[in-house]
């Protein structure tokens, strides 16, 4: 967490005390990954998309 606050800090130059941005910390009762995962279910590999696209050069549909 520390890591992060250095790197955030590190973005900003402040010429003014009120200048300085407001961090605002939340905690959720669940990791953040839950929210993000979606159920997939098909009969391909996970790199299936990947090798579509460096054939055709195209994004599949979906992606």
């Amino acid at each position: 967490m520390a890591d992060a606050l250095a790197t955030l800090a590190s973005m900003y130059k402040v010429s003014n005390k009120n200048d300085i941005p407001t961090i605002s910390i939340q905690w959720l009762e669940r990791p953040a990954y839950v929210f993000a995962a979606e159920i997939v279910i098909d009969d391909k590999p996970w790199f299936h998309d990947i090798k579509v696209f460096l054939k055709s050069q195209e994004y599949p549909p979906g992606a």
